[in-house]
């Protein structure tokens, strides 16, 4: 199994997004009501905001092929 580490490019933004949604919802299920969860995860994983991110500090991703 090959695994890369490297920037994360703009395409990436709806993988990402997605990702943060599922593993908050999985790991937060039943300590964090999913309203709150949806709520901060609107904010923090917008599309804006990952674009900010990605303009304003390292923000890596990993692919396993």
């Amino acid at each position: 199994m090959a695994v890369v580490i490297r920037k994360m490019k703009l395409t990436d933004i709806d993988t990402v997004k997605e990702i943060a949604i599922k593993s908050w919802h999985h790991t937060y299920d039943g300590i964090i009501p999913i309203e709150i969860q949806d709520r901060f995860l609107s904010m923090a994983y917008s599309r804006d905001t990952l674009k900010k991110r990605l303009e304003t500090s390292p923000f890596y991703v990993a692919e396993v092929n």
